[in-house]
């Protein structure tokens, strides 16, 4: 477009705003009143433990890069080696002419660095 359209343009669009001219656009049939009703939308008032830009990075990470979540990848982890495990100690016996038995499993034990006698007193 030229400059000279431009400006014919420019007075058009004046000329319009001064008179009070707008081209709205006509409905062709009027809204019924009972036609939309929006949700109620569902609300939490508990606030989360993380922050948006760490939900808005795991939705783009689930949905743009197909990953899984930590939790999950931790938990199919567990699954293969508790599976594996079991696995191995059935084709141990077979395999093997010396039969070893199975892996002793992981115990959580409390230890106090305390003395017995300071134990005692108390």
């Amino acid at each position: 477009p030229s400059e000279e359209s431009t400006r014919s343009i420019e007075e058009v669009i004046r000329a319009r705003c001064k008179d009070g001219l707008w081209d709205d656009v006509v409905r062709r049939a009027a809204l019924k009143p009972t036609d939309f009703r929006p949700k109620p939308a569902d609300l939490s008032l508990e606030k989360s433990d993380k922050g948006l830009g760490d939900e808005y990075a795991a939705a783009f990470e689930t949905n743009v890069l197909g990953s899984k979540g930590a939790d999950a990848v931790a938990k199919a982890h567990e699954e293969a080696r508790a599976l594996l495990a079991k696995l191995d100690s059935r084709l141990d016996p077979l395999f093997s002419f010396h039969y070893a038995p199975p892996p002793a499993k992981r115990e959580v034990t409390i230890r106090t660095e305390a003395p017995a006698v300071s134990l005692e007193e108390k």
